[in-house]
C-alpha cells in the first residue's frame, strides 16, 4: 500500500487494493474543463460522475469555524447519502462571500445537475483558491454543458480524467486522490498525505 492508505494503528483489510491512481474503477468517469476562473486559461473545473443511478456515498467536511459557500450548499441542500456527482473548481474559494456567494454554489450545483441529468440534491460542489472571490456561478454551469458530453454514461466503462486539475489552496502539503478496490465496491478518495 502507499503512503496515502499507511496507518500506524489499523491495517487494511486484505481484500483492499490501492489501484493506479490514473485510472478510475468501474462505473465513475471523469473529465475538466477551462472555465475562465484562471487568467492563464488552464483546467479549472472538474467532475466526477458515478454511472450508477443508485449510490450509496458519505460525505466529510471541514470543522473550521468559517465554511466556505459550498460546503454550507453541500451540508444543507445535498442529499449526503447518494452524491452521483461532484463538481470543484479551483482559482476561486467561494469562501467569505455571504448569501451571494451561496447563490453562485447555487448556480453551479443545479447547472451540473441540469448538464448532468441529475437531480441538484446529488450533486456536491467543492471550491478552492482565492478566499473573498465570488465563483461566477453562470459560467461554470455553461461551461458543464461542454464536458458532460465527455462524460457519456452509455459506454457502462470507467475512464480516466481527461487531464489534472491544478488547485491553489492555502495548504502546504501536495494532495493526492487514489481508487480503492474492495470486496463489496469501489471507493474513490482524496487526501492530504499526513
Amino acid at each position: 500500500m502507499s503512503a496515502l492508505f499507511e496507518s500506524r494503528w489499523v491495517d487494511p483489510p486484505p481484500w483492499v487494493a490501492e489501484l493506479d491512481p490514473s485510472t478510475l474503477p468501474g462505473g465513475f468517469v471523469a473529465g475538466g474543463l477551462a472555465a475562465g476562473l484562471k487568467v492563464d486559461g488552464a483546467l479549472d473545473v472538474g467532475v466526477l460522475l458515478c454511472l450508477s443511478a443508485e449510490v450509496t456515498s458519505a460525505a466529510r467536511f471541514c470543522d473550521s469555524g468559517v465554511l466556505a459557500a459550498p460546503v454550507v450548499l453541500c451540508q444543507t441542500e445535498c442529499d449526503l447519502h447518494a452524491i452521483r456527482a461532484v463538481v470543484a473548481n479551483s482559482g476561486g474559494a467561494n469562501a467569505a462571500t455571504g448569501e451571494a456567494g451561496m447563490t453562485q454554489a447555487r448556480l453551479v450545483q443545479v447547472g451540473a445537475g441540469n448538464a448532468l441529468g441529475l437531480d441538484a440534491r446529488h450533486v456536491a460542489v467543492a471550491s478552492t483558491g482565492v478566499i473573498g472571490v465570488q465563483l461566477p456561478g453562470e459560467r461554470i454551469a455553461d461551461s458543464l454543458m461542454g464536458v458532460a458530453a465527455t462524460l457519456d454514461p452509455r459506454k457502462g466503462t470507467s475512464s480516466p480524467p481527461q487531464s489534472g486539475l491544478p488547485t491553489q489552496s492555502t495548504s502546504t502539503r501536495p494532495c493526492r486522490s487514489s481508487c480503492l478496490q474492495g470486496r463489496s465496491g469501489s471507493a474513490l478518495s482524496a487526501r492530504e498525505p499526513a
